[in-house]
């Protein structure tokens, strides 16, 4: 969660060398904000970056980071609370094979689930997706993805 998308933008592409755009896009049109725990109006914008190629090979879809930004209602301040995110929080990613099966394991096993399962579509996107919080707080995403992309 960043206040200013296109100052983090810069920095992570300038000090990271993260300059290849995995999704550039206004979620404000999805159900971003019941995953982020904002209200309905929010306006959601991201950009999640990934680097060019590893290896001299194009990078994997993961090992990025994603830069969220709330305006309209604007948002001074997201504070550390346990049923949403704060700015400046990072959440990790992770693609898994069956979200219903993990979501099952996250409060048998210490965790909490913040959001979820939604539906998340764009146009040449669609995944199952939820967010909890690992025993000691750690916000993750999990977004069900096909067997390739699945850890």
């Amino acid at each position: 969660m960043v206040r200013d998308l296109d100052t983090s933008r810069r920095f992570y592409e300038r000090v990271i060398g993260l300059t290849a755009v995995y999704l550039d896009a206004d979620l404000s049109a999805t159900i971003s904000w019941k995953l982020l725990g904002v209200a309905e109006d929010s306006r959601v914008r991201c950009v999640i970056l990934k680097p060019p190629e590893i290896g001299g090979k194009p990078a994997p879809d993961f090992g990025m980071v994603g830069l969220f930004e709330l305006n309209d209602p604007a948002l001074t301040e997201l504070p550390h609370r346990p049923d949403g995110i704060a700015f400046g929080e990072a959440v990790l990613v992770f693609y898994v094979e069956d979200i219903g099966h993990c979501l099952g394991l996250v409060a048998a096993l210490g965790g909490r689930i913040l959001t979820g399962p939604e539906e998340f579509r764009l146009p040449n996107v669609r995944a199952t997706e939820a967010i909890v919080r690992d025993p000691d707080g750690v916000a993750i995403n999990l977004v069900e993805a096909p067997d390739a992309l699945a850890w």
